[in-house]
Order: structure tokens, then C-alpha cells, then sequence
């Protein structure tokens, strides 16, 4: 799969969801802070030794459901400004995606990893942001 050097940069950037997940607990999403803290056991156990494997299914499995359920907050948004944002953060991490999988491809493996932990970076960000618009909008109500 992965030399350790790649690994170790997304095993790293996985602690994203870590710190996503304690942040979900100081604004009250307790329970989706428990899903993004298992996104997190899960990323970090798969990406200390990366294979094509069954911690790699349970990874994305992971992936999937932490996205669905972004996805359901990000409906809940008041703001069309925040709705926006959300979808522009979504399509942007999905383009990294894509370019990811294209410079793996071609094996630019260095490239391919930076990409990707910048998928870690983005949706950490982009779903604390979510969350407390939603915080937000919540206490104006």
C-alpha cells in the first residue's frame, strides 16, 4: 500500500477527528462527537499500518457514515450563506479526493498523501464550522 514515511503524514493528520470530536463535545453534539472519535480510532489504527484489509473496510465504512450524517446536520442550516459553505467544503474535499486517487495513480505517492491529509484538515474544519453555525443558529431560536 504505503511506505511507513506516507502513512505516518495521515496517520497524523488523523488526529483531526480527534480534536473535531472533543470540539462536538464542548458544543453539545455529544453523540456525533462519539461517531467522529470512532472515525478517528479507526483512522489511526488503519493508517499505522495501511493494507488492503478489513480495518481498511471499517475505515471507510467509517468514512461513509461520519459523511451521511454531516450531511443531514448540514440540512438542518438556517443560513443559506452556511448551507453554501458546507456544500462548497463538501465538493472541495471531494475534488482532493479525486486528485488524490489520480496522483497515486501515477505514483506521486508524496503528493497523493499531502492531498489527502488535506482531506483530514478540511473536513475537521469544515464540520467544526458546520456545528457551531449550527450551535449558533440554535441559541438565536
Amino acid at each position: 500500500m504505503l511506505d511507513q514515511k506516507y502513512s505516518n503524514v495521515l496517520f497524523c493528520s488523523s488526529f483531526a477527528m480527534l480534536a473535531l470530536s472533543i470540539f462536538l463535545v464542548y458544543l453539545d453534539f455529544r453523540q456525533v462527537a462519539v461517531l467522529y472519535f470512532v472515525l478517528f480510532v479507526t483512522s489511526i489504527n488503519h493508517w499505522k499500518n495501511p493494507g488492503y484489509n478489513v480495518k481498511r473496510m471499517i475505515d471507510i465504512y467509517m468514512v461513509m457514515i461520519t459523511t451521511v450524517v454531516g450531511m443531514v446536520y448540514a440540512t438542518g442550516l438556517d443560513s443559506e450563506l452556511d448551507f453554501y459553505m458546507y456544500n462548497v467544503t463538501a465538493f472541495y474535499t471531494l475534488v482532493l479526493f479525486v486528485t488524490s486517487g489520480l496522483l497515486f495513480a501515477q505514483k506521486d505517492y508524496m503528493l497523493s498523501v499531502l492531498f489527502h491529509s488535506k482531506i483530514h484538515l478540511i473536513c475537521a474544519v469544515g464540520n467544526c464550522m458546520m456545528f457551531y453555525c449550527l450551535r449558533q443558529e440554535a441559541a438565536l431560536h
